[in-house]
């Protein structure tokens, strides 16, 4: 190695390997192709940066410009999910492993009892048909399906 090489190699190591507009150029990436939480957002940068406390700066910085928001995520989330099929309960077991607070998720979980009546509906009428149960083993069968899909029983009881 010749003195080139050698400050070179130098400065690459005194040098951090990321700074806050990288950070924040790698949050901003994967807000424009979705919504996230806050520490959905943590775990993916902390993947790429090793730099906690920049990661923290930055995404503080993304709350307070109002590019980040918990409440704008379950929002969509919530919706999202809800047109997919799945119920209220599936829904909220999601949000709680992406870091949303349980006040903010029962927010956009407490539609009223008639439209989760209405999504169980749809999501048992796409898989099984909107033919009415007439087999016990059939109507058990959807039941369990509702159940798994996150409905509860109260959301199901009527439509089978």
């Amino acid at each position: 190695m010749d003195s080139s090489e050698v400050l070179e190699h130098e400065e690459r190591a005194a040098a951090p390997s990321s700074n806050i507009k990288d950070i924040r150029r790698s949050a901003m990436d994967l807000l424009a192709r979705r919504e996230h939480s806050r520490l959905e957002l943590a775990r993916k940068l902390h993947r790429r940066y090793s730099e906690y406390d920049l990661i923290e700066t930055a995404l503080d910085k993304l709350v307070s410009d109002s590019l980040l928001s918990d409440e704008r995520f379950t929002e969509v989330y919530v919706a999202y999910r809800k047109r997919a099929g799945f119920g209220p309960v599936r829904i909220a077991g999601e949000l709680r492993e992406r870091g949303v607070s349980d006040s903010l998720t029962n927010r956009y979980l407490d539609g009223g009892d008639a439209s989760w009546r209405d999504a169980a509906l749809a999501a048992r009428d796409k898989k099984f048909g909107p033919q009415p149960v007439t087999e016990v083993n059939e109507k058990v069968r959807q039941q369990k399906f509702l159940s798994y899909r996150g409905f509860r029983h109260n959301h199901f009881d009527h439509i089978l």
